[in-house]
């Protein structure tokens, strides 16, 4: 099963404990749950998506949560816990967060790496260019994320973080 995240609105004042937000859950594809957390801590809600009712939806809620508990272990400082919806929504919703950030800073920044490290340095008012010919001249073992392909450039950010 392949689960993803859409039409995520996150409430970043609201979130306290938890993260405040609602997405639509999808499954191979298919919109099928509306999940959220009120970001007081508890755990996600879940409710149909569109006009389901939870007796037409149940099946397919069956076949995940039985797909969810065959899944692999996490492994945790603490040791090793089930993995469950919660954590595979939260996951989903932190991997949104951090590329949303990372195609923030991109806008207005050059992101490389120096050391192992994630470092910006601004455009200000210069060209971009220029500030990509000074790093790479200043920092040439340096990595430019703003040159890579999105995927690499967010496996780096996050990898580097």
């Amino acid at each position: 099963m392949k689960f993803e995240l859409k039409n995520i609105k996150y409430c970043e004042w609201k979130s306290e404990e938890t993260h405040c937000y609602q997405a639509t859950l999808y499954i191979d594809g298919k919109p099928l749950f509306l999940v959220g957390n009120d970001g007081y801590g508890g755990p996600d809600s879940i409710d149909t998506f569109g006009n389901k009712r939870w007796k037409d939806a149940q099946p397919m809620f069956d076949k995940m949560m039985k797909y969810i508990k065959g899944m692999p272990k996490i492994k945790t400082d603490w040791g090793e816990m089930n993995n469950d919806l919660d954590i595979i929504c939260h996951d989903l919703l932190v991997k949104h967060l951090e590329k949303r950030d990372m195609k923030r800073n991109m806008k207005t920044k050059v992101l490389f790496t120096k050391d192992g490290s994630i470092y910006t340095l601004a455009f200000g008012d210069r060209p971009r260019q220029l500030v990509l010919d000074h790093i790479v001249k200043r920092y040439p073992k340096s990595t430019i994320l703003n040159t890579l392909p999105e995927s690499e450039a967010f496996e780096l950010w996050i990898g580097n973080r």
